[in-house]
């Protein structure tokens, strides 16, 4: 089972690594992360994990707390470019506690019939002088409250869909359609948000100001938020925080009555995490939905390689893509991808490349890598193939130039022809930098360099 987990970030530097970090070492994949306009270290405590190609980074500075269309993005590049079979959709303060093994041994119980999971949250209270955070708090609450009152909503993980839709504050999932089967026997959400009175002020005020500037949503969308945010205009907002902040006394009360239980399952699995690190890992280019370097749990990564052309159109199911633009990040995932690779395999990729059907530089140099894989290139000859392709991706008028060079082999000695192709190649690079910008000339002096180094 390939899990992907899904977070929506903004100025959570006290809890976003050890949130990553926990769902990874529970079975996790890859976390995809959209850190909406981040003004603290939250993208410095992601780098690691960045580095470690354990995480996905998405930009989003948009200041309208749009978490539906950021969420639902994310969920269908975890089907489309990540090949999964289910999605958790998290918040950095949220996480997912399997009862016994990891989250795809819990998932695993799902019945084929349902499309999606519900499970139930659990507050944890602050501790006076200690805390409120996943590290300072054992205090969870038996049954847990909205800041407004009624019960604490449960969320939804699901199946993985293309056509994935998330309702704002992943409490919904509109798509894929079908029964919703009850988790609470194996998953539970540990959820901690008050950690301390300055995080509870800054989170409320990110959020409500969004909502408040906004006109996307109706006034019942966000309502907790929303009632926070006035909370803290009016002043209020660090009496509500005392409220449910608890001293030695309360503590001791709420324990007797059982209101409060002593729960340290999430302080001993965070006490174990070790900082991300690169793994040693076997790569593969395989057959699959997406593209580009995915890691996986034990030790193994996989390239994923599909059709360029099918690809652009699949991102075109997940936001508004030009075709060009998304064979270039084509070309750049492949160029980061199979520079590592060991060995690869395109059998049983259906091959939409028909003659005419590229219509750019972009789109033709896509084609005649793409026909060089199908007809079995060596990955020795790939690599500088992919290195051309790289320089000059951002350059369609060069990346035409050059497609010529990057034809199917034909000739019976692969490695003369492909060598005197990158000559022909290094050659026009040289002439170009004549006639491109500086930064062109600047990406054809730096490949020339580097095809010299391989002759």
């Amino acid at each position: 089972m390939r899990l992907v987990v899904t977070l929506l970030v903004r100025d959570e530097e006290d809890i976003v690594a050890l949130n990553v970090g926990y769902h990874l070492e529970s079975g996790a994949d890859l976390v995809i992360v959209t850190d909406n306009g981040s003004v603290d270290g939250t993208v410095d405590a992601l780098a690691p994990f960045v580095a470690a190609r354990y995480v996905r980074l998405i930009e989003e500075p948009a200041p309208t707390h749009s978490q539906w269309r950021w969420v639902t993005r994310m969920a269908r590049l975890a089907a489309i470019e990540y090949d999964a079979d289910w999605v958790i959709n998290t918040d950095a303060d949220e996480f997912w506690i399997p009862a016994t093994g990891k989250l795809p041994d819990a998932l695993a119980a799902v019945p084929d019939e349902y499309v999606a999971a519900e499970v139930p949250r659990f507050n944890f209270r602050p501790v006076a002088g200690v805390g409120g955070g996943p590290l300072q708090t054992t205090m969870r609450e038996v049954a847990s409250q909205r800041f407004i009152g009624g019960a604490l909503e449960s969320k939804l993980c699901h199946r993985a869909s293309r056509e994935a839709l998330i309702g704002q504050g992943n409490h919904e999932v509109h798509r894929p359609q079908g029964p919703v089967w009850d988790a609470s026997g194996v998953l539970r959400i540990f959820h901690y948000p008050q950690r301390s009175r300055e995080q509870f002020r800054k989170s409320v005020g990110n959020a409500g100001a969004a909502y408040a500037s906004s006109d996307e949503f109706v006034s019942s969308t966000g309502e907790v938020k929303r009632h926070l945010y006035a909370e803290m205009e009016a002043g209020r907002l660090d009496d509500l925080f005392a409220e449910y902040e608890v001293d030695e006394t309360e503590l001791g009360r709420l324990l007797a009555v059982s209101t409060v239980v002593e729960d340290d399952t999430l302080v001993t699995r965070l006490g174990a995490l070790e900082p991300p690190s690169a793994p040693e890992v076997r790569y593969d280019v395989g057959v699959g939905a997406g593209v580009g370097v995915v890691p996986l749990q034990g030790g193994h990564a996989v390239v994923r390689l599909p059709d360029p052309v099918v690809y652009a159109l699949e991102r075109s199911r997940v936001e508004t893509i030009d075709a060009e633009v998304a064979v270039l990040d084509w070309l750049a995932a492949a160029a980061d991808g199979l520079v590592h690779a060991d060995s690869f395999e395109m059998a049983g990729v259906g091959n939409a490349l028909q003659e005419g059907i590229a219509g750019g530089g972009a789109m033709a140099l896509a084609a005649s890598l793409y026909r060089q894989l199908r007809a079995g290139a060596d990955l020795d000859l790939v690599r500088p193939t992919l290195a051309l392709l790289n320089a000059v991706r951002d350059d369609p008028w060069a990346a035409s130039r050059l497609a010529g060079y990057l034809a199917p082999l034909e000739a019976d000695d692969p490695v003369a022809e492909l060598t005197q192709r990158l000559s022909g190649a290094e050659a026009s690079l040289e002439q170009l930098m004549g006639r491109q910008s500086v930064k062109a000339a600047l990406a054809a002096s730096d490949l020339a360099a580097r095809l010299r180094a391989r002759r």
